[in-house]
C-alpha cells in the first residue's frame, strides 16, 4: 500500500476516503493506503477517549462523553465505536459476536446453541418468514425460557415479549442511548418499542456491539441512504 496524507480524495476513482485504522479506505472502490504517521491498529482508535469518529455514516448530536457515566455505559460505548471504526462490516461484526459475546452471553444463532432460539421463533407467529437469514436470537429475561428478547435477520430486528414489535433496516433513523444512572440501554429511533438491554449475561458491550450490527446492516442494505442519528435517549419524545 502506498504512504499518503493530506488527501481526501481516492486517486484511484476520486472517491470519497475514510480513515480505518492506519489506512484510508475508499467507501467506492474499496482500494486502501497507508497512511503516514497514522496510530497502530491497537493505539487507541474505536476507545473512549478518541470520540466518535465514523461521521459519513452518523450524525453524532451528542458527545461521547456524555453517554458514559459508569462501567456498563462505558463499556456500550466502547463495543459501539469498536464494531464500527475497527470492525465496520456486519460479517465481522457477526465473527465478533460469536466468538467474545456468544461464549457468556444468552445470545443464540441457528446451529450454534439455539434452543431458546427455536422457542422465540414460535413465540413471534410468523413475523420472521422463510426467506429471511437469521442472524442472531438475544435472549433479554433471566426467567423467560427464550420468550422475551430481539431477533436481528438480515432486513430486520423483531422485538417479542407480550408485544411484537418489528423495525426494518430501511426505517431507521436514530441510536438513542441511555446514559442515566449507569442505565446501559439503546432505544432504536428514541422509542420504547424498540430497545436493546438486559441481554443476560452481556453486560454493557453487548449492547453496543448490536447496535453497531443494526447500523451496518441499514447502510450494508442501502449505501446511500440518510446519516443515522446518535442521541442521549429522550423519553419526552
Amino acid at each position: 500500500m502506498r504512504s499518503l496524507t493530506g488527501i481526501d480524495k481516492c486517486p484511484n476513482c476520486g472517491g470519497k476516503l475514510i480513515q480505518l485504522r492506519n489506512k484510508m479506505h475508499c467507501e467506492y472502490c474499496d482500494y486502501e493506503f497507508k497512511v503516514e504517521g497514522a496510530r497502530d491498529a491497537d493505539a487507541g482508535i474505536g476507545k473512549a477517549e478518541d470520540g466518535f469518529i465514523k461521521d459519513s455514516w452518523f450524525d453524532y448530536q451528542v458527545a461521547l462523553k456524555k453517554l458514559q457515566k459508569g462501567s456498563d455505559t462505558k463499556s456500550m460505548m466502547k463495543g459501539f465505536n469498536f464494531c464500527i471504526n475497527e470492525l465496520g462490516t456486519s460479517g465481522e461484526i457477526c465473527d465478533y459476536i460469536i466468538k467474545k459475546l456468544m461464549p457468556k452471553a444468552g445470545i443464540y444463532a441457528p446451529n450454534i446453541k439455539d434452543d431458546k432460539l427455536k422457542v422465540f421463533l414460535k413465540n413471534l407467529r410468523g413475523k420472521v418468514s422463510e426467506h429471511e437469514n437469521i442472524l442472531f436470537y438475544a435472549n433479554t429475561g433471566l426467567f423467560s425460557a427464550g420468550k422475551a428478547g430481539f431477533i436481528i435477520t438480515d432486513e430486520k430486528i423483531v422485538f417479542g415479549a407480550k408485544k411484537i414489535k418489528e423495525l426494518y433496516f430501511s426505517e431507521l433513523n436514530e441510536l438513542a442511548f441511555q446514559s442515566q444512572d449507569d442505565m446501559a440501554i439503546l432505544y432504536l429511533n428514541n422509542s420504547y418499542d424498540y430497545p436493546i438491554y438486559g441481554i443476560s449475561g452481556g453486560g454493557g458491550e453487548s449492547i453496543g456491539v448490536f447496535g453497531a450490527l443494526v447500523a451496518t446492516l441499514a447502510f450494508e442494505e442501502n449505501q446511500g441512504r440518510e446519516k443515522i442519528v446518535v442521541r442521549e435517549f429522550d423519553d419526552g419524545l
